[in-house]
């Protein structure tokens, strides 16, 4: 998109290149020990739609805390952080439904009340 859309795109998430050097090692770390177990969970263990969700949600985890649950795991991950994962991950498909329908909200349809019971799952 040339050099202006790159300014303007930096200039909105400056954060994200400047601390490059500290969550890239950790990203790539959590990656290194999601690619050893794929093998043995998918599909085995976990479906490898799932398997996808849980890779990105460890990402995030390690990026926003700076270190993961690793649900990609099924030997170390709790049934806690699997419903967690879940939960977000239907809320924020929901998201894009509602924010398409704001009446769904206004009114409280049953899409809206899914995307409650699923946003309350991710705060307790």
């Amino acid at each position: 998109n040339g050099p202006e859309w790159w300014e303007w795109r930096d200039s909105l998430n400056a954060d994200m290149f400047a601390a490059w050097d500290t969550y890239m090692p950790a990203i790539a770390e959590t990656c290194r020990k999601i690619s050893d177990v794929a093998g043995a969970e998918v599909p085995k263990h976990i479906p490898f739609v799932d398997f996808i969700s849980r890779a990105a949600f460890d990402m995030f985890e390690t990026v926003m805390y700076g270190s993961t649950s690793f649900t990609t795991n099924s030997k170390v991950a709790s049934s806690e952080d699997i419903e967690f994962v879940k939960a977000a991950q239907s809320a924020f498909d929901i998201t894009g439904a509602l924010l398409s329908n704001p009446m769904e909200k206004v009114f409280e349809g049953d899409l809206y009340k899914k995307f409650v019971v699923n946003m309350d799952k991710t705060f307790s």
